[in-house]
């Protein structure tokens, strides 16, 4: 076993425009508000689109959430 413990998202939703409800593995359920970051990251510029933003998803193993092909790694909302 690793001596490192590394949450795992188990679901995600969007609640309203950059904020996101996600699911862990721990059971915690916690409710983040990612607007600020977004901003910052050129590349996700496009999220920022309401429309856009509701199709969040898990990236293959829980390890991300991500649009489209693009990922934003689950450290950003472990919070």
């Amino acid at each position: 076993m690793s001596a490192f413990f590394v949450p795992r998202l188990t679901a995600v939703e969007a609640l309203a425009p950059y904020r996101l409800r996600t699911y862990w593995n721990t059971g915690e359920v916690l409710d983040v508000d990612i607007g600020e970051r977004l901003r910052r990251i050129a590349a996700l510029a496009p999220v920022l689109d309401p429309t856009v933003f509701t199709r969040v998803h898990l990236a293959e193993g829980g390890g991300a959430i991500e649009w489209f092909d693009t990922a934003f790694g689950a450290d950003n909302v472990y919070a």
